[in-house]
């Protein structure tokens, strides 16, 4: 059975319309200083920078993390990210989802783009769930797509410049293949059991013992 990878091999286009000027007049170029200069919000600063800044959190702290109790109302989840942290999540991860799909658009023979949280897995996980190993899970898989969500960045801007090495940047998109079972999928913990069990950067981060703690959740 053949292994399914998150490559794909886009044939170059002899010339990118909208560069007739030169790539410091194209549309790319306006997209990419926006994405460094233009503020999504006033404590966030631009996009990059957001963005930057919810991966530099890397691991999941203790203060990070909002614990109900036992004695929460029992239709509370049980911990969820604390307020601010999460908005600067949802805040910073719909913005790169905006960037990506704008600059993938500009890339005549691109068919698809970088899915930052694919089936809005990760961020539901992170807003509330009675399994602290299941919020630690989903906060590792998600900045581990924002991680890759940078790299889909610089590869589709080179790509749009019709650099012959843009595929060494990050030889990655979403294959629509991979994700398109979580359609059929409703519930979050098996959504996320499924990306981690077939998507390929995720079944890399677990180890076997983790793996399994997994199933159990």
């Amino acid at each position: 059975m053949p292994v399914i990878t998150e490559t794909e091999n886009e044939p170059t286009v002899p010339q990118r319309m909208g560069m007739e000027e030169g790539f410091e007049k194209s549309p790319m170029a306006q997209l990419r200083w926006e994405y460094s200069s233009t503020t999504i919000e006033s404590q966030l600063g631009p996009t990059e920078m957001s963005i930057m800044l919810v991966i530099s959190l890397e691991e999941l702290t203790p203060d990070l993390i909002v614990d109900r109790g036992d004695d929460r109302r029992k239709t509370l989840p049980h911990y969820h990210l604390a307020t601010g942290t999460m908005n600067n999540v949802c805040t910073a991860v719909t913005a790169q989802q905006i960037f990506l799909q704008q600059a993938a658009a500009l890339i005549a023979e691109r068919k698809s783009h970088f899915i930052v949280d694919p089936g809005d897995t990760l961020i539901p996980i992170l807003q509330g769930t009675s399994s602290l190993p299941q919020l630690y899970a989903a906060w590792k898989a998600l900045i581990t797509r924002m991680k890759l969500g940078v790299k889909a960045w610089e590869k589709y801007i080179a790509e749009y410049q019709l650099q012959v090495d843009a595929a060494v940047l990050s030889p990655l998109s979403t294959l629509q293949e991979l994700y398109d079972p979580l359609k059929d999928i409703k519930d979050t913990n098996h959504k996320l059991r499924y990306i981690y069990s077939n998507i390929p950067h995720h079944k890399q981060q677990l180890l076997e013992e983790g793996y399994e703690s997994l199933q159990k959740t």
